[in-house]
């Protein structure tokens, strides 16, 4: 990954929309061969600084400005401080001594899912396992989920969302629990539906303190 590595080192370039759009062009002229792996936060900090500096400077998501800052800027305190636990999907295939390829990343936490009894159905306090008055429910939660603009063609989302899983399926086999949830911005369709289309089920909704009105959704582990 010459080309690559000739981009990635000086962080003022890349932000450059136009060369961004530049690299992104070049991937896809041809078909890239993957070896995806995924490997957490803290077992990448074990290579040198160095280059995991490189590898979390290389990771853009022009789509949401906040994960592509949280990657770069925050994932290190948020593990530091055991707020979340954050994992990278790197490429095997392109790897080399000076930078690791990010194709993604996704972070998970153990939250409280907080629920009005009195707007769920019968159905809905049944799966839930709630019990009378209980208004809260311990889960997991996926708190980021990216992908790397750079890759945004040559790789799915899908297996993003699957590898979280399957953690979050570790975890209920340590730990108990049913419940794995996350959160959409309500006017963003596409993604509402690539998890709806995961099995995910719009749960309610409500407006958050940065103004942004954001789903709940969540998927019973139980039932797999």
């Amino acid at each position: 990954m010459r080309f690559l590595n000739t981009q990635v080192l000086e962080e003022s370039k890349l932000e450059d929309l136009e060369q961004l759009i530049e690299i992104r062009t070049y991937l896809n002229t041809f078909e890239l061969k993957l070896d995806p792996i995924v490997v957490s936060y803290r077992q990448l900090t074990q290579a040198d600084k160095g280059k995991v500096d490189r590898t979390l400077s290389s990771f853009y998501c022009s789509k949401d400005p906040d994960i592509q800052d949280f990657v770069r800027h925050k994932m290190e305190r948020f593990d530091d401080k055991s707020i979340c636990r954050s994992y990278l999907i790197l490429d095997r295939e392109n790897s080399d001594d000076e930078n690791f390829c990010i194709l993604g990343f996704f972070a998970l936490a153990l939250k409280i899912l907080t629920v009005d009894q009195n707007k769920l159905n019968r159905k809905q306090k049944r799966d839930m396992n709630l019990l009378r008055e209980q208004e809260g429910i311990p889960s997991y939660f996926i708190a980021q989920l990216g992908k790397n603009d750079m890759f945004k063609y040559n790789f799915k989302g899908k297996y993003l969302l699957d590898e979280a899983v399957n953690i979050v399926y570790d975890c209920i086999g340590l730990l108990g629990g049913t419940i794995v949830w996350l959160e959409a911005n309500k006017e963003a369709d596409s993604v509402v539906k690539f998890y709806k289309n995961n099995k995910f089920i719009e749960l309610q909704s409500e407006m958050q303190e940065d103004g942004v009105e954001r789903i709940q959704m969540i998927k019973y582990l139980n039932r797999e």
